[in-house]
């Protein structure tokens, strides 16, 4: 069943490991009239209030005061995640410094690695990153998309991660633990089984869809096999099988990012299963063998060989979280 506002079975807010909106900024503090030269007022441990399953830090009694009579008002749109991906159908982080007041909403963007989504938000010529709107469009228009993505929800992103405000690192990490890419019902790999993409004919043939009763758990997710024989296999050396990553997009990982993946999409390199995204006509895959286009990070002008893209995933998902 539909859900407004969410992302996975209920609503969510963008917070940190701690359970902090606006990574405990003052919600009131954004709306001051020199709140863009001045920056949000950090609030106060123990000044706070709990709304939509995330709690708010406030910078003094009277702020606390006003939040609590109308806290629709000041608590962030979309739950505080970055207004620009939500305006594309997906969730990300912010930096809870980079902001905007637009038709009274409270709008928070990703800035970090030389990305400001804000300026993305704000450039109507730019294509969208989803692949409409290939001649850019107005903030009035990411807006709208925005608020009807958020209300049609949930983000069909099926991780949580991308949402996940960073706070203490941790490996391997979104958030508290170790993650995989899984769908609502917690399905690693959207139920194909994780032995058939070795299979010698997989790339021609695709992964074998699992069937539901040959199950195993592993690392917080739920496999599916296509025979009892398939099933021993992962069994017996499960880190073998299991996707790289946790199962999402490679090219993502490698410049410090996650993102759900199309689960036909894949490479076999170096003995890992490498996951891609592949929708809208955009094919990570291609992207990671391509050797001569620039990392969208910003690193890598020039473009790299498959290697440094693995390597880079490596260090990024161990360093974690993402």
């Amino acid at each position: 069943m539909s859900k407004a506002g969410g992302i996975g079975d209920l609503p969510k807010v963008c917070v940190t490991k701690e359970g902090l909106a606006l990574s405990g900024y003052d919600p009131t503090s954004y709306f001051d009239e020199d709140a863009f030269t001045r920056g949000p007022l950090p609030g106060k441990a123990d000044l706070t209030a709990e709304h939509a399953t995330a709690t708010y830090q406030f910078a003094t009694p009277e702020r606390q005061e006003r939040f609590l009579a109308s806290p629709e008002k000041f608590a962030p749109a979309f739950g505080g995640f970055c207004a620009k991906a939500v305006s594309e159908n997906d969730v990300y982080w912010v930096n809870p410094k980079t902001f905007l007041i637009q038709d009274g909403n409270l709008l928070m963007f990703y800035d970090e690695d030389s990305i400001n989504t804000k300026d993305f938000w704000l450039d109507d010529k730019r294509p969208w990153d989803d692949g409409n709107h290939k001649d850019g469009s107005d903030s009035a228009t990411r807006l709208a998309a925005a608020e009807k993505h958020w209300q049609a929800g949930p983000i069909p992103v099926q991780q949580e991660g991308g949402g996940v405000q960073p706070s203490e690192s941790k490996a391997g990490g979104i958030g508290d633990l170790p993650k995989v890419c899984v769908t609502k019902e917690g399905l690693a790999l959207s139920g194909y089984d994780p032995t058939s993409y070795f299979d010698e004919d997989a790339f021609t043939r695709g992964p074998l869809p699992g069937k539901a009763d040959l199950t195993a758990e592993h690392a917080t997710a739920t496999y599916q096999f296509a025979t009892p024989e398939r099933q021993e296999r992962f069994l017996a050396s499960p880190e073998k099988f299991a996707p790289a990553f946790g199962g999402f997009c490679a090219k993502a990982v490698s410049e410090n990012d996650v993102y759900w993946v199309n689960p036909k999409t894949f490479l076999i390199q170096d003995g890992n299963l490498l996951m891609f995204y592949d929708e809208d006509s955009i094919n990570t895959k291609d992207f990671w063998l391509d050797d001569k286009r620039p990392w969208d990070d910003g690193n890598h002008k020039d473009g790299s060989d498959s290697a440094t893209r693995l390597a880079a995933a490596e260090k990024h998902w161990q360093a974690g979280p993402i």
